[in-house]
């Protein structure tokens, strides 16, 4: 389990990602540090981030929405014990969870399922630059899930 380091506080441009308190809280879920490490970097850069927890799978990501309550899940589709797509019902069901978005990200959109996958406010193809998966899940991190 990562904790990333603070950094100072820099106010988050206007119109840019972030919730009505400040930057979109986040907790990022998968199990390969290729790609999760150097979004990590980019969120940590970004002051319109606050990356709260960085874990390996599933059930890990649960445990740090239950405990943290982010603002944004993004879960990895494909990692070992809890996949993000039973992660993601997990989460949706817990109604103290209830205004939390979930991000997907998949290497292969077309057969991992994640059309089916019920609840989730988005997909990230993996596949896609990391300048582009950023860009993808501040749309989601934008959005409102409805009351």
């Amino acid at each position: 389990m990562t904790r990333p380091r603070p950094r100072p506080s820099v106010p988050c441009p206007p119109n840019e990602v972030q919730t009505p308190t400040g930057p979109v809280r986040v907790v990022l879920a998968d199990d390969s540090p290729f790609y999760s490490a150097p979004l990590v970097r980019r969120m940590a850069a970004d002051p319109c981030w606050t990356v709260l927890r960085v874990v390996e799978n599933g059930g890990d990501a649960v445990l740090a929405a239950r405990e943290l309550r982010p603002d944004l899940v993004v879960l990895d589709v494909r990692m070992p014990g809890m996949g993000g797509i039973e992660a993601a019902r997990v989460l949706r069901e817990d109604e103290a969870l209830e205004g939390v978005r979930i991000a997907l990200m998949t290497g292969d959109p077309g057969r991992d399922g994640v059309g089916s996958a019920s609840g989730v406010d988005g997909v990230v193809d993996k596949a896609a630059s990391r300048r582009e998966i950023l860009r993808r899940l501040r749309e989601i991190g934008r959005r409102r899930r409805p009351a």
